[in-house]
């Protein structure tokens, strides 16, 4: 009996050794073998490893943020932004893990996530210089207005930059400009001008509208004293005395007893029979 419980207890001791004496390497991810401290070139596969006789760092491949806070860029009419943040995306290529953890020693951190990454400090240098370039190409009276143009700008301006140092080796799949705010009194007197802009192209509609409605009435006018003008002109005297004949026989129709006479006196007209 008492060998038996050794044995059992031996097993999970082993067990235990086993388990804690190993690293796993899920997806999205790669291992970086060492073996006494020297690191091996190649990456490791997802997998899982034995790490009792040597050290296995997982490092993410996955996207990571780089945030960028509270930085004062300049605008192209030189004038220093209040605040500027923007979030930059970047990946690492999975076959670069281990040269670029040797070249960028110590360049090693966690993410929000929780994984370890490498070159995020390398990433965000690089990063700011493309944020104050991406800046200075716009007025501080229209960068307000640019924030997808800038974010542009910033993917295109720290991959070149990334891939003059390290090539291919990281990526910029995206950036998000989270705020941008020039002089306090440049935001006030640039929203001024929107309101002005604003009621200026509002007076504009009012007074084309007026002006439509006035052309409407005025074409309706026209057409009334086109027509009275037309009539006027075509009641000879014979066309007159022809519509009050037509008229009085008209009236004498309908079964009247009444003797129509013309204005004049005389013979009537019109002999109505009762």
């Amino acid at each position: 009996m008492l060998k038996k419980g050794l044995s059992i207890a031996l097993l999970l001791v082993g067990m235990s050794v086993g388990f804690t004496g190993c690293a796993k390497v899920e997806t999205g991810h790669v291992g970086v073998e060492s073996v006494l401290g020297k690191m091996k070139m190649e990456e490791l596969p997802p997998g899982v490893y034995q790490t009792l006789t040597k050290d296995v760092k997982v490092i993410s491949t996955r996207e990571t943020t780089v945030s960028i806070t509270n930085i004062h860029p300049k605008t192209k009419d030189n004038v220093t932004m209040q605040d500027f943040d923007v979030d930059i995306r970047y990946m690492i290529e999975p076959s670069k893990v281990a040269d670029t953890l040797s070249i960028l020693a110590g360049d090693l951190t966690v993410n929000e996530d929780g994984d370890q990454v490498v070159g995020e400090r390398f990433v965000k240098r690089h990063a700011l210089e493309a944020v104050f370039s991406a800046a200075a190409k716009y007025d501080s009276s229209q960068i307000h207005l640019k924030r997808d143009q800038i974010a542009a700008d910033i993917v295109s301006e720290l991959q070149k930059s990334l891939n003059k140092d390290m090539k291919g080796t990281f990526i910029i799949p995206g950036a998000t400009v989270r705020s941008l705010v020039t002089d306090h009194r440049l935001e006030q007197a640039i929203t001024r001008a929107a309101q002005i802009e604003f009621d200026i192209s509002r007076k504009k509609e009012e007074l084309k509208l007026a002006e439509a409605d006035a052309q409407v009435i005025k074409t309706r006018a026209q057409a009334q004293a086109d027509a009275n003008h037309i009539i006027a002109t075509s009641l000879t005297p014979m066309l007159i005395r022809k519509m009050e004949i037509e008229a009085q026989q008209a009236f004498a129709g309908q079964g009247t007893h009444t003797v129509l006479l013309p204005s004049g006196g005389g013979t009537p007209l019109i002999n109505v029979n009762k």
